[in-house]
């Protein structure tokens, strides 16, 4: 697996052998399938890992809204985080929602409605 990133490698893409704590214990660290070493290590983004591990994008996200609290606005899921309203993928236990309305009415409903809506719908 790769440190700080959300994927797993496959030892062609390591810049040198496996290293040697993985080597001596290859049943906890070494996976046959890039599904087994995702789910170990990162279960809470498991098909982002599946697709950057893979190189394929495999999930493209639902487009409902999930409250960001640090950014007090809802975003949207989806891949590209960044993207206007797009947040980047939600994690599982983000409770999803049909539209930036309700997630603004049921998460945010100390900021007025339509100021929420705008901010949500403007992130960038």
């Amino acid at each position: 697996w790769a440190g700080t990133k959300t994927k797993c490698l496959n030892s062609t893409e390591m810049s040198t052998t496996v290293p040697g704590y993985m080597a001596k214990n290859p049943e906890q660290w070494l996976f046959n399938d890039i599904e087994s070493c995702c789910e170990q290590y990162y279960s809470w983004v498991y098909k982002g890992c599946i697709g950057l591990t893979s190189g394929n994008s495999v999930d493209s996200g639902t487009d409902k809204w999930y409250v960001n609290h640090q950014e007090e606005i809802c975003q949207q899921d989806c891949p590209e985080e960044g993207m206007g309203a797009c947040g980047g993928l939600a994690t599982p236990w983000d409770q999803l929602y049909a539209s930036a309305a309700v997630c603004c009415a049921e998460k945010l409903s100390w900021i007025t409605p339509s100021t929420c809506e705008a901010q949500s719908s403007l992130a960038t």
